[in-house]
């Protein structure tokens, strides 16, 4: 079992295509967990699955511990988080009664005034299986204070709208399992629904492609790169129909902005990592003649490498992408020499 909290590792290499991992989320966790104290555990059956034991070290919290309401409105408590859903055994935690009087509360309004209710904050479900684009789009909606759950695939969003009530929907129109054309026309086929705002995320630029976002029954869309200005633009317009969003302060948006691209220079190493190893599927991908498997990748790369201040790469991923569909090998293996240089070259931010 160790080998599976290692960076980088997959069950197998035939996993790869379906679920569009990097192999970093049980490493990350495992990490995270050992830092806050706790351990991680795990049983395993045979073709029956596994099951992930958690246990974090806790001192119980009452009211005049918790975070001022205008800090969680603005995202800081979850400002670096993704969204999990987490079942906690009921046996190990003890309920937490909050302090009753104002004079308990060190001055703090009544308890009434002080409780930060999930309605207060709009729950954004976003739907991406490409780890370096949703940890883009992660960064700018906890920027604006809003909850982000992040799902890989158009069944898991049908899933998680089951158990949870989300305000918008961001969908990837490209992802393994359903699609995000398939998962919309099956969200709109439901009458509780009909409201619900839904924009495509699409590395698509032609128009005709775009309409088909609308037809599906996307209510606008965004396409990769994205546009960060243009992104919160959108996003509010929507929110706007189903969601009371107060007033921005006069130079708020330019100030998230600019919070955003710093961050995001910090994640150009995570982006490079994540580079060099759908380099090392698509020369495997060639070597097998795996056109398909070239073809996702390669349209991956185009939404995801002028995010990141690597437009060339983006350039590259359009290439490849249509050399796959060609089938083209001559060309792909000038292009993928093309990428291994750009990672040479920028092999010191890693």
């Amino acid at each position: 079992h160790a080998a599976i909290f290692d960076s980088f590792t997959q069950v197998d290499s035939s996993s790869t295509r379906k679920y569009e991992g990097t192999g970093l989320g049980l490493a990350i966790t495992r990490r995270l967990v050992e830092l806050m104290g706790g351990r991680i555990e795990i049983e395993s059956i045979h073709d029956g699955g596994s099951k992930f034991r958690i246990s974090i070290p806790m001192q119980p919290c009452t009211a005049e511990n918790l975070p001022a309401p205008e800090n969680v409105k603005k995202g800081r408590a979850t400002r670096d988080a993704r969204s999990l859903s987490v079942a906690v055994t009921k046996s190990e935690v003890q309920p937490v009664p909050a302090s009753g009087s104002r004079e308990q509360a060190n001055g703090a309004p009544k308890s009434s005034d002080t409780t930060v209710r999930a309605s207060d904050t709009p729950h954004i479900l976003l739907a991406e299986d490409n780890e370096t684009n949703w940890r883009l789009v992660q960064k700018i909606l906890s920027r604006l204070g809003y909850r982000v759950t992040v799902v890989e695939n158009g069944r898991q969003v049908l899933k998680a709208l089951d158990v949870e009530k989300f305000d918008l929907v961001l969908m990837d129109m490209q992802m393994p399992v359903m699609d995000g054309f398939e998962a919309t026309m099956k969200i709109r086929q439901q009458p509780r629904y009909e409201d619900l705002p839904i924009i495509a995320l699409t590395a698509y630029a032609m128009i005709g492609d775009s309409n088909k976002c609308i037809e599906a029954g996307c209510d606008d869309y965004i396409t990769k790169p994205i546009n960060k200005k243009q992104f919160i633009a959108c996003l509010q317009s929507q929110l706007k129909r189903v969601f009371p969003l107060p007033a921005e302060p006069e130079g708020h948006l330019d100030a998230v902005e600019q919070e955003i691209q710093r961050e995001m220079e910090n994640l150009k190493g995570f982006y490079l990592e994540n580079l060099a190893e759908r380099y090392g599927q698509m020369a495997a991908a060639l070597a097998s003649k795996n056109f398909e498997e070239l073809g996702f990748i390669g349209h991956s790369l185009k939404g995801s490498g002028a995010s990141y201040g690597f437009s060339e790469v983006t350039d590259l991923g359009i290439e490849i992408e249509q050399c796959a569909k060609d089938g083209d090998t001559k060309k792909l293996k000038e292009l993928l020499a093309g990428l291994k240089k750009i990672l040479k070259k920028n092999h010191h931010k890693v």
